[in-house]
């Protein structure tokens, strides 16, 4: 999608002064995405090449948190929860954080979110991001012990 860099301050903005986005380039509080790639729960779902989604215009620098949502598509919303600027420069913008996705009638899921604004042209750029989900720990570890119980309790029996 496109974006403009936005300054809090007014004025002349470029990726690496910037403290917000917007996008669509519009003015308004949020901007199309294009879908290029959908896999998983996503594309069960029809989500595929050529779709389009709404992104929200928000303050990086401080962050104005949540944005909820951050993004919507085909009945599917992440809210954004925690954010850090990965890196940040006069022609690049890189942003990573956590949220979590709902819609269409799945349990709410924590996800990561990466970002990348990329720009020759201070007054503007093109975007990509991902979302995807986060794979619960305990959950994967307390399954695995209790795999290895079933396996030694089924080895004394034998």
């Amino acid at each position: 999608g496109q974006l403009t860099p936005t300054c809090s301050g007014g004025g002349a903005c470029s990726m690496g002064t910037a403290d917000g986005l917007d996008f669509g380039n519009n003015g308004a509080a949020d901007g199309p995405f294009l879908v290029t790639f959908a896999t998983g729960t996503f594309a069960a779902n029809g989500i595929t090449f050529g779709d389009v989604g709404s992104i929200a215009d928000f303050i990086f620098n401080p962050a104005t948190l949540p944005v909820d949502p951050l993004w919507t598509l085909s009945g599917f919303t992440f809210a954004l929860t925690t954010l850090n600027i990965d890196s940040q420069q006069n022609n690049l913008l890189t942003l990573s954080g956590t949220g979590t996705i709902s819609g269409n009638g799945f349990d709410v899921t924590m996800g990561d979110w990466s970002f990348s604004a990329d720009s020759s042209n201070p007054d503007g750029g093109l975007f990509a991001w991902s979302s995807t989900t986060v794979a619960n720990e305990p959950a994967i570890l307390w399954l695995l012990g209790f795999g290895m119980l079933l396996v030694v309790a089924a080895r004394r029996r034998s």
